[in-house]
């Protein structure tokens, strides 16, 4: 079993490494914000509102990190942390317009990288492509990941 694990685990990194290089490549950053500053949008998009402690356990950095990326995100008016209501001691993060707004344009000009990257691609390699990453996100989602 140990071996299976081994297999999957580096089948795993070497997937993410290339896509990561895939979609990295030859993009530009408008110099406002870093890689890491832009994961962690897209993971305040797919939680909708996600509470510090849990931004940085999703992101893999430890809270003061975590803090500091939030506080120049929030300066930019990429971001909002907002006071929980119901439990005063809880902040929470969101998107503002302007930083949903920002993602997306950067988002669009990813796809264009992508499919650069991809034009030699064949078509019947695209789609195999394309079921085999959608069942990845379809377990890893059902695993809560």
């Amino acid at each position: 079993m140990e071996n299976k694990e081994n297999k999957l685990t580096n089948s795993s990194l070497e997937v993410v490494s290339i896509l990561m290089r895939v979609l990295f490549h030859n993009m530009r950053l408008d110099g406002s914000l870093s890689r890491m500053q832009l994961l962690t949008c897209f993971v305040v998009i797919d939680e909708k509102k996600v509470k510090m402690s849990r931004l940085a356990d999703l992101i893999g950095i430890s809270r003061v990190q975590v803090s500091h990326l939030v506080k120049s995100l929030e300066e930019q008016n990429i971001v909002a942390r907002k006071t929980n209501p119901d439990n005063r001691r809880v902040v929470e993060v969101e998107m503002t317009q302007y930083g949903y707004d920002y993602v997306q344009k950067q988002s669009e000009e990813w796809r264009e990288n992508f499919e650069k990257e991809m034009a030699s691609v064949s078509k019947a390699d695209l789609a195999k492509l394309d079921q085999h990453l959608s069942q990845a996100v379809e377990i890893l989602k059902r695993n809560g990941k």
